[in-house]
């Protein structure tokens, strides 16, 4: 199995283990343990484990369509992905439909032949021209090739040429955030962030940190400085797509744990901060993960704890091994209504 893949099961049995809890299902932990090896000649090789057992109903698959496709609401149907599954509305999905729903194409749409090209304003004029001089001719952009067309865009199309037809949402934006992460650009909104990060995940995170980081030595302003702070970390930091996949089936599971004791964020903060020093510590945070139903080893406990290189979306944020209430309210409130706030109403 390619490293790539075993990272993203790993990620992935984690936030089925989360899923399955919101069943009201706790599976066995050693379904949850992906690092299984086998000895070989050449020493250890890891082995492929089973899928872990249970079924998702509509409510938890809905959650996943919206941790994973927040960038288009037309993705976060469960009707619609239980149709791709070749399933009925009232049927429920196991792992491994999970795992090929995440990895449709359907979901990531893409033109084959259709290239994006960077161009500086003075050449985008020089084209603007040429374009408008062919469509006052009736003629296609490239008359020894009627069948090419182009346009200039920027988000969206500013001028096209005869015959143009935009390319799939998908595609345009993520070509539109690569874009501007390739201008140094830091402030990326959630649904660009998972755009962006998918366009990336083929480079290692500490390839893309330097090459973001030489840009600054290319532009007058530094503009890629100090990017720790920055929403453009959270494409920096972790590896794959399914990271930010799993930290955000954490928010949403924590948020219905809570609620569902009967408690407000604000009230389970409180609760929780039992030496009243306005922030949650490790063995406090600890506490309240078993309090609320989430029974995790210490490793696990701290995945959810901190903002590392690997991680994103942490409920720490600021690396002070601590969170103190902004970043709680952030991590399961104001992150899970704009993850949820459109499903809720959409879906019986």
């Amino acid at each position: 199995m390619r490293l790539q893949e075993l990272e993203m099961h790993k990620k992935l049995r984690t936030a089925w283990d989360l899923l399955m809890r919101g069943e009201g299902i706790e599976l066995p932990r050693a379904t949850q343990v992906l690092e299984s090896t086998t000895s070989t000649g050449h020493g250890k090789k890891p082995e492929k484990l089973p899928p872990p057992p249970g079924e998702l109903g509509s409510e938890r698959l809905m959650e996943l369509l919206a941790a994973s496709f927040d960038w288009d609401p037309a993705l976060r149907d469960p009707g619609a992905a239980l149709a791709y599954l070749g399933r009925k509305v009232e049927e429920k999905v196991n792992y491994e439909d999970m795992v090929r729903l995440l990895l449709d194409a359907r979901f990531r749409t893409r033109d084959e032949g259709r290239s994006f090209v960077l161009l500086s304003l003075a050449e985008a004029e020089t084209l603007r021209r040429v374009l408008h001089a062919r469509l006052q001719e009736k003629e296609p952009i490239l008359k020894q090739t009627p069948s090419a067309a182009l346009a200039l865009r920027w988000n969206a199309v500013l001028d096209g040429s005869k015959g143009f037809q935009p390319g799939p949402a998908f595609q345009c934006r993520m070509m539109h955030q690569l874009a501007r992460f390739l201008d140094g650009q830091s402030f990326f909104r959630p649904p660009e962030i998972s755009v962006l990060l998918r366009a990336l995940q083929r480079n290692r995170p500490f390839e893309r940190r330097r090459f973001y980081e030489g840009l600054g030595g290319c532009r007058r302003r530094g503009a890629s400085g100090g990017w720790e702070q920055q929403p453009v970390a959270e494409v920096l930091r972790p590896w794959l797509e399914f990271e930010q996949v799993l930290a955000r089936v954490r928010a949403v599971r924590l948020h219905a744990a809570i609620y569902g004791q009967g408690l407000s964020v604000q009230m389970a903060f409180q609760r929780f901060d039992v030496n009243q020093s306005g922030l949650l510590e490790p063995m406090e945070l600890c506490r309240a993960l078993r309090e609320l139903g989430f029974a995790f080893d210490a490793e696990e406990v701290a995945n959810w704890h901190l903002g590392t290189e690997e991680r994103i979306e942490a409920v720490d944020t600021t690396g002070n091994h601590c969170a103190d209430y902004s970043e709680f309210f952030a991590f399961c409130k104001l992150q899970v209504d704009a993850l949820l706030g459109g499903c809720r109403t959409s879906w019986g």
